[in-house]
């Protein structure tokens, strides 16, 4: 939030995210103006996009008070993208959205009322399907539901998909923010998204420490979306099917969440899994993607270089801590109570 910044309260403010958005930025803003919360405003924040897209929304964004567009001139990533938005939003509560995504009419006013019923709630996700071009299907999206990590450091999602619940995280794609939770991360880390992660493992890494700073995160499938799943780089869901350099950052990220974040305690429990886990890719990679063992090495490469950022950045997380260190292994599918909905 800029110093010049004033929240409005009740406001619903969706920050959308712009690169090379094509024909999927025009429904996605459509339905962002078709919600029926009774305030809500756009950010829409180009990332240096190189087509039309936002000359293609152009009829919708001209003269709309409602919609405020930035346009970066620079494709500075997911994170740092997001983060300029959020920055300049004036909402109560704040959804960073992808370009590829279509809400549900009542998603917002859902969202605001069950943020309302619980004040240690920060993050609300809504459940995720799968948008076939024009279609609206009933398939859940791979990252739909309550998120956890495994021991190894990757991301695994939870039952139950019908109802709510707590868990370690929820979907990336369209979650909402509460401001004091957007002030807490702000004044204790400096930042939203932490902006070294680029592209990748950035909302993974901000629900470390949300839990670190004892806010809820919460999986509510009443507020629904869709979304067509990494609309940037051409749909493409597999991290080995995408280009060398997304892969290198996704490599490189997992490791960056795990050496930035992690107290003794955490890795006392997880590093057998996460060694064996770093030790088998290289053969893996070898025989189904040689493209990717050359990527894993160069992410390898950059996390070995950005070392003592890592460790200086987990002693601060580790000085924040608003929980007991041990009860951050919650944040892992081994030990979570995953029948809780507290």
């Amino acid at each position: 939030m800029t110093s010049s910044t004033t929240v409005v309260p009740g406001r619903a403010s969706v920050v959308i995210l712009n690169w090379n958005g094509g024909t999927a930025l025009r429904p996605c803003l459509q339905s962002v103006l078709d919600q029926d919360h009774s305030d809500v405003e756009i950010l829409l924040v180009d990332n240096g996009s190189t087509d039309d897209s936002i000359a293609g929304v152009a009829d919708i964004t001209a003269d709309n008070a409602r919609i405020t567009v930035y346009e970066v001139g620079e494709n500075t990533g997911f994170a740092r993208g997001m983060n300029y938005g959020i920055t300049r939003a004036t909402g109560e509560f704040v959804m960073p959205m992808g370009f590829d995504v279509v809400l549900e009419t009542s998603h917002l006013s859902k969202v605001a009322a069950r943020f309302a019923a619980d004040e240690k709630i920060g993050v609300i996700g809504g459940s995720e399907f799968i948008l076939d071009g024009d279609r609206r299907t009933d398939e859940a999206a791979p990252a739909s539901g309550r998120l956890f990590l495994r021991k190894s450091v990757r991301g695994i999602g939870a039952a139950p998909l019908d109802r709510e619940c707590f868990g370690f995280g929820v979907t990336g794609s369209f979650p909402v923010f509460r401001r004091s939770f957007i002030e807490d991360m702000t004044q204790t880390f400096g930042h939203v998204y932490d902006e070294d992660f680029v592209t990748g493992w950035e909302d993974m890494e901000l629900w470390w420490r949300a839990r670190a700073r004892a806010w809820k995160v919460l999986f509510y499938p009443a507020a629904k979306a869709w979304h067509v799943g990494s609309g940037s780089v051409g749909g493409k869901r597999r991290a080995l099917d995408k280009p060398l350099d997304y892969q290198v950052r996704v490599f490189r990220n997992r490791k960056f969440l795990a050496l930035q974040s992690f107290p003794d305690e955490v890795w006392r429990k997880v590093r057998p899994a996460y060694t064996v886990f770093n030790l088998a890719m290289p053969p893996y990679f070898l025989l189904r993607s040689p493209g990717s063992l050359k990527a894993w090495r160069m992410a390898a490469r950059e996390v070995s270089e950005a070392r003592p950022m890592l460790e200086a950045k987990r002693r601060k997380l580790i000085n924040a801590l608003l929980v007991e260190p041990e009860a951050l292994l919650e944040n892992f599918k081994d030990y979570a109570d995953l029948g809780s909905q507290t």
